[in-house]
């Protein structure tokens, strides 16, 4: 009968050394943003929020004028300001492009339809182009 005792009182010890505390991951805060909404003072104003979008897969022949040219013969697109500005890339390679315009065209800008058959389009990433941020204001 002890052999049985001493049997369960391992079972017992075993599974309360089990016990496992099941992992739980640490949700990211969202950092509020608080923008400004009253009037502007005299040199004293934010910066106009943009979009920036990495375009790329883009024939070699075209250039920064093209793009521009292209976007402004668009509907809602003649009275913007919009920057277009080429990403060095090898002779033999595609060309890709950063172009930055008002917060306001993002909907617009996203649309697979706006954009001609094969160039493709996503978010630039200024992480990925560290390289092209040490420029300065030369690219930017």
């Amino acid at each position: 009968m002890q052999t049985n005792q001493n049997s369960s009182q391992q079972e017992q010890t075993t599974n309360e050394d089990n016990n496992f505390t099941k992992v739980t991951y640490k949700k990211m805060k969202q950092v509020r943003k608080n923008i400004g909404t009253g009037k502007q003072s005299k040199g004293f104003s934010g910066q106009e929020r943009k979009v920036w979008l990495y375009i790329y897969t883009v024939k070699r022949s075209t250039t920064t004028e093209i793009i521009e040219e292209y976007l402004s013969t668009k509907e809602g697109f003649q009275e913007v300001e919009i920057m277009v500005k080429e990403i060095p890339s090898e002779e033999n390679r595609l060309k890709r492009f950063v172009l930055s315009a008002p917060l306001e065209k993002k909907e617009e800008l996203y649309k697979l339809e706006f954009w001609p058959s094969g160039v493709g389009i996503k978010r630039f990433d200024f992480s990925k182009h560290k390289d092209l941020l040490q420029e300065g204001a030369n690219f930017l």
